[in-house]
């Protein structure tokens, strides 16, 4: 786990900000075109994109392709895709669509596909690109997006084997590079399938998925996540996810927020469990935190996107007992989205247990520490560029220092 002691500046801090979710607003929108599990869908300016999946079986993948347009809140039909896909990758770099790997419609395995396609929402064309590098078609993988590549870890071949390979994807050379593999290892090989990913910042993250037993046979749905640095190529632990382990989940990220949760797992009787859960990862501080539920029902496989700081998450099935049209879209409170801003100052230790420390080069005499819904907590004057947090109770709070002129507002998280 990451070192939980250091000093962090408000810049940093404030673009990780973690939100309460009760405190947020979710708003029903147009119901997409079909009830779909495993379709693409990725973001291109202001607009998302939408396609493939099933709204049935595996037998019935399908390859139609749609926009919305969260302005007008309607769904627009668009040129289909070139290939069936369910249960692939999709993300968006520079202005572009890119959609790949998955399977198509086939009674067993149907035909698995290293394929991956360029989408140009400008005119309504799609390219191939080049297919990944591994020698065998891929569902159940997941794909991060950091500095302009795409990251594929995991997934299952034709052949129900798994794996934990980590694929990097750069589109300026469309070319495909193999990186360091996920970090479990267990029975001499290490794999993961359907695990949650984001990325954020500088780093990617990868939260709980199903994986291979420590010993004997079978999966397990872990609580394991990790960092990790493409400029090192370097996995890092960072502290479990503390919703149950899960698979098949969903994640995005708000200004510098991460939101995680849905997705499912298997009970004592191997009976599936469907989550509508959300959670949070604040970097800074290395800590998850529960900020709500989802308004629709617990399902897998649904649709994530994100435009002008709004999430959109609908779709998603619960297996085989019934497919999701439903469409929602999370909207962060004014008074919270405020919080982001640029602020020259340094605050540490962080966390903290009794007192906080200040380096600025503005003299601020007077402090608030508010809860992130925005209740004052504890208020007083700065003295030796310190402030007291004895009475404060364990968990992250937003700090505002002032003076008459001006104040800063950071993210801080208390442990005691």
């Amino acid at each position: 786990m990451k070192n939980l002691f250091r000093t962090i500046s408000f810049v940093l801090v404030i673009t990780s900000l973690s939100i309460n979710a009760n405190a947020q607003n979710w708003t029903s929108k147009a119901n997409m075109p079909e009830a779909r599990e495993g379709a693409v869908c990725f973001t291109i300016g202001s607009k998302i994109y939408w396609g493939g999946g099933t709204a049935t079986t595996q037998t019935d993948v399908k390859r139609d392709f749609y926009e919305y347009d969260p302005a007008t809140d309607t769904w627009t039909k668009l040129a289909d895709m070139p290939e069936e896909r369910l249960w692939g990758i999709s993300f968006s770099i520079d202005g572009k669509g890119y959609v790949g790997l998955g399977k198509t419609s086939g009674s067993g395995s149907g035909t698995y596909l290293q394929s991956l396609y360029e989408y140009d929402a400008a005119t309504d064309k799609w390219t191939q690109k080049a297919s990944i590098s591994a020698p065998y078609g891929l569902v159940s993988s997941s794909v991060f997006v950091v500095n302009g590549k795409a990251y594929v870890l995991g997934g299952t071949n034709s052949n129900f084997a798994s794996f934990g390979t980590l694929y990097e994807y750069d589109p300026l050379s469309d070319q495909w590079a193999t990186k360091s593999p996920y970090p479990i290892t267990n029975q001499g090989s290490n794999w993961v399938r359907h695990a949650i990913t984001f990325g954020m910042g500088n780093k990617g993250y990868i939260v709980s998925g199903e994986i291979r037993k420590a010993s004997g046979a079978g999966t397990e749905f872990t609580k394991k996540s990790f960092e990790y640095d493409p400029a090192t190529d370097t996995w890092s632990p960072i502290a479990d996810f503390i919703g149950d382990g899960r698979a098949a989940g969903a994640a995005f990220v708000i200004n510098g927020t991460s939101f995680c949760g849905l997705g499912y797992s298997k009970d004592a009787s191997f009976n599936n469990v469907f989550y509508k859960d959300v959670f949070s990862y604040n970097a800074g501080s290395d800590q998850w935190t529960t900020v709500g539920t989802f308004p629709g029902d617990g399902r897998v496989l649904a649709s994530v996107s994100v435009i002008n700081n709004k999430g959109y998450v609908g779709g998603g099935s619960k297996l085989q007992t019934g497919h999701f049209n439903d469409w929602h879209e999370l909207t962060i409170p004014n008074a919270i989205s405020n919080y982001y801003q640029e602020a020259q100052l340094t605050i540490y230790p962080n966390p903290a247990s009794d007192k906080l420390y200040i380096n600025t080069s503005t003299d601020y005499t007077s402090y608030t520490i508010y809860s992130v819904d925005g209740k004052t907590v504890a208020n007083g004057n700065i003295k030796n560029n310190a402030i007291s947090i004895a009475s404060v109770p364990n968990g992250q709070y937003i700090v505002e220092l002032k003076n008459n002129m001006q104040a800063q507002r950071g993210l801080i998280t208390i442990s005691k």
